[in-house]
């Protein structure tokens, strides 16, 4: 007979799904993981465990679960199954994102499709549920590639003056990097302009790209910077030198 054991696919950033990801054999929907899921589900998210514990839990040589054809994916930032992927399993299915979970395309499962809570929408043919385990804090930097964030700001009014400007970020920069990059002029096009230094910048409207970078960690605390906000301060001008006598 088939002897179907979990499988669990992690991603530090995006997992996408753009072909097929297919699992076949039945799980027993009477499995003990799945029955805890549907105690906790009904008790607050102080009862909860969390999703180490239970992966470590399901993974574990000897336990029942570990003949169940549980398929999990983790990704720390979205998971996406575009238009044209599908997915499709027998057993359970654990979705779990720290960003969203966007599906174009197919999630099928015989058995109950489970979803992180903050995780947005899944289109399923089967029973959706909301993942009862809460999702563990980093206490230590665990990247290994770098993780950079940004945010583009709407057009601004935009007047350019003699003697510069300063740009100031407050907020923490912790273990990372805080920079912001001036754009004029439409994307892709001969005449954009993008510089760190908007006294470059021409009259009319501009946009600022703010990125926020934390590099990738080796046993360092996890601190990631945070931005309260961006601050352009116009530099005074100098005072015209007095005359030698």
């Amino acid at each position: 007979s088939q002897t179907w054991v979990p499988v669990v696919l992690r991603s530090q950033t995006v997992l996408e799904v753009r072909g097929r990801l297919t699992r076949s054999g039945s799980g027993d929907r009477l499995d003990p993981l799945a029955t805890d899921f549907e105690r906790a589900a009904k008790l607050g998210e102080e009862h909860w465990d969390s999703l180490s514990a239970w992966v470590e839990r399901l993974l574990a040589p000897g336990q029942s679960s570990a003949r169940e054809p549980w398929t999990v994916l983790i990704a720390g930032g979205d998971i996406r199954v575009p238009e044209g992927g599908a997915i499709e399993v027998e057993g359970h299915l654990v979705l779990v994102a720290g960003g969203w979970i966007r599906v174009g395309g197919s999630v099928r499962s015989e058995g109950f499709v489970w979803k992180s809570p903050e995780g947005g929408g899944v289109a399923s043919h089967a029973r959706v549920e909301l993942l009862p385990l809460v999702l563990d804090p980093p206490a230590l930097n665990p990247l290994r590639v770098p993780l950079v964030v940004g945010a583009l700001t709407q057009p601004l009014p935009w007047t350019p003056r003699t003697h510069g400007w300063r740009t100031l970020f407050v907020g923490h920069e912790g273990g990372g990097r805080l920079s912001a990059r001036f754009l004029q002029g439409s994307a892709g096009s001969e005449t954009e302009r993008v510089t760190s230094d908007p006294s470059e910048l021409g009259p009319g409207t501009t946009r600022a790209l703010v990125q926020l970078e934390l590099p990738p960690g080796t046993g360092e605390p996890w601190d990631p910077p945070r931005l309260e906000r961006l601050k352009l301060e116009a530099l005074p001008g100098r005072l015209p030198e007095r005359p030698r006598r």
